[in-house]
């Protein structure tokens, strides 16, 4: 099959992709339980969770881990069917067993089905830290050329910690870090390839050295090889947001030091940030200009020059106090960010839309509007896209009659509707006994999100997700394994198809047989046979890769589907265009 529009090594990357998308979309005969699906279940506590998505409408979530006798860095991918992938370990992938502790994991999407996580890492002894980092691939292996217990990206005298990790968007990542090699707090940053070598200077680049404290660095790439930092700054004695760009050699774009969002009196800490699809980044923060803590953002371009008001615009400056702020874009320029509110005298979620312009966007009223305002409390919101220009939401809920923390989640759309099928205070995705403190969510890729939590059914922390549909429902796919007592495994070629392939399979028997292509959250897509008789011996069947409507499917893994009365069989197909 040949490729003229197309080099050929970009072919290869995509089909390699393809290739580790098709192994995660594997299906399962356990679809997505109720009260979610347990990645660990070892002994000792697992917690503080981090999540990305696979590609393939799944996730990979990593975790410290004290199943040992000190902390240590585990790993698990789950499909968008709700089962462990293929090749992952029950309980998890050991990212690190390296001596003494390794804790705070942040984690990044490496494009090719699997990723790149950085942590604090104390192997060397002493409360010194060190920054560490460790690529697993799709399959849960660690990836070629890098060591069995990580990376140290930043090895250097003095504590280094709070780590953040962006893709780089060729093939490796970059990690910032606050760091007191100098006796004070800076920040300093470093890239990273595919195959575990760092690229930058050793120990890192710094990107912000000026008085005072630079800390709790937060980033996101600059769609072009690098990355911008924020964090905050007390070069003028009160906590400030400061940003800089970092090219994809390594070198400060900006004005050296940074450039600084907000300098309002007072404090304004707890960083989020989003990239603005533009090679700039939006801004978030908890602002004290008030003596209050209310939420404020700012946009940056990619030349460093702030879009909104100077100071940034308040998305909610309400007299009470609001914090734990979440961010994520709109898909246009803009950005969701939600918070816990305490404006009705208790802890509730309340949610606002800043458009790229930095205006309140239409449908939407000033200092928000109430996500969940249910009796009890509602806190630490974590939001996550839905593709459609609005956003998930989800939260730790505590309402009267309960006894524990559970995992409540809304969608919200681009205008503050709540959309048909999401209850008006958020959807209970698990009320199981004892507490369930949501800490990550991701967008599948497919319009739903997954949400991942630390989880004390079992008397000890426990890592569990669940995935969300975008009509408001636990998502649920239960394929059955590749297996047809009466028939031979079905092949497809060509795989990936471009437009069309054929699915060749041989009945040892003759059968009734329904065959349909569906996606990799079970839905059909298109029905190739209903209930057909056929003979023993070999067949075919012909996709042209449309719908049901004729229309060409989206880029994308799916499934062919074929049942018989002995049994079910499928086979995993992967559509380039």
């Amino acid at each position: 099959m040949s490729f003229p529009s197309r080099p050929r090594a970009a072919v290869a990357a995509m089909v390699m992709t393809l290739a580790a998308l098709a192994c995660a979309a594997s299906p399962s005969r356990a679809a997505w339980p109720n009260n979610g699906r347990a990645l660990c279940t070892a002994t000792g506590d697992q917690s503080n969770p981090a999540i990305v998505g696979d590609g393939g409408g799944g996730a990979i979530v990593v975790w410290e881990d004290r199943r040992g006798t000190t902390p240590d860095i585990y790993a698990q991918r789950v499909t968008a069917g709700g089962a462990l992938a293929p090749g992952w370990p029950a309980n998890g992938s050991a990212l690190t067993t390296a001596a003494l502790d390794q804790l705070a994991p942040v984690i990044a999407a490496d494009g090719h089905g699997g990723a790149f996580v950085a942590w604090e890492d104390y192997r060397a002894g002493g409360a010194n830290t060190s920054i560490y980092v460790q690529h697993v691939t799709a399959t849960g292996t660690i990836a070629t050329g890098w060591p069995a217990n990580g990376l140290g990206l930043c090895i250097q005298a003095g504590t280094q910690g709070h780590p953040t990790i962006v893709a780089d968007g060729n093939g490796g990542a970059i990690v910032a870090w606050e760091d007191f090699r100098s006796g004070t707090g800076d920040i300093y940053v470093q890239t990273v390839n595919a195959i575990g070598q760092p690229r930058w200077s050793a120990n890192g680049v710094p990107v912000a050295t000026a008085s005072g404290d630079q800390r709790f660095p937060v980033a996101v790439s600059d769609g072009n090889g690098g990355a911008i930092v924020a964090w905050e700054d007390s070069r003028q004695g009160n906590a400030d947001p400061y940003a800089q760009r970092i090219d994809g050699s390594g070198h400060p774009v900006w004005a050296a030091n940074g450039v600084a969002l907000c300098t309002q009196a007072q404090d304004q800490v707890a960083l989020r940030i989003v990239d603005d699809g533009s090679g700039g980044a939006i801004v978030s923060w908890e602002d004290y200009r008030d003596d209050n803590s209310d939420i404020y953002a700012q946009r940056i371009d990619a030349s460093g020059a702030t879009k909104w008001a100077a100071n940034g615009v308040g998305a909610c400056r309400d007299s009470s106090e609001q914090y734990s702020a979440s961010i994520v874009g709109d898909g246009g320029g803009g950005a969701f960010v939600a918070w816990t509110d305490l404006r009705n005298g208790l802890e509730d979620i309340y949610a606002q839309h800043v458009t790229a312009a930095g205006d309140i966007a239409t449908g939407w009223i000033a200092d928000g509007r109430a996500v969940c305002a249910a009796a009890g409390s509602q806190s630490d919101p974590r939001v996550a896209s839905d593709g459609a220009g609005g956003a998930f939401i989800g939260w730790i809920d505590s309402r009267p009659g309960t006894a524990s923390l559970d995992v409540y989640a809304q969608r919200m759309t681009s205008t503050g509707a709540t959309p048909p099928g999401w209850p008006t205070d958020g959807l209970a995705l698990c009320s199981s006994n004892a507490d369930q403190p949501v800490e990550a969510i991701t967008s599948d890729g497919l319009g739903g999100a997954v949400l991942t939590w630390h989880d004390l059914r079992s008397g000890n922390a426990d890592i569990y997700a669940l995935r969300v549909t975008a009509s408001g429902a636990a998502a649920t796919v239960d394929v059955p394994e590749e297996e047809l007592l009466s028939a031979s495994p079905l092949q497809a070629a060509p795989n990936p198809l471009r437009d069309q392939t054929w699915l060749r399979f041989r009945l040892a028997q003759p059968d009734r047989i329904t065959a349909m292509v569906v996606d990799v959250t079970g839905r059909r897509i298109r029905s190739l046979a209903d209930d057909a008789s056929l003979p023993a011996g070999d067949q075919t069947m012909f996709w042209d890769g449309r719908d049901a409507t004729g229309a060409p499917v989206p880029v994308g893994i799916y499934l062919f589907l074929m049942k018989s009365s002995a049994g079910t069989a499928t086979a995993k197909l992967a559509v380039i265009r």
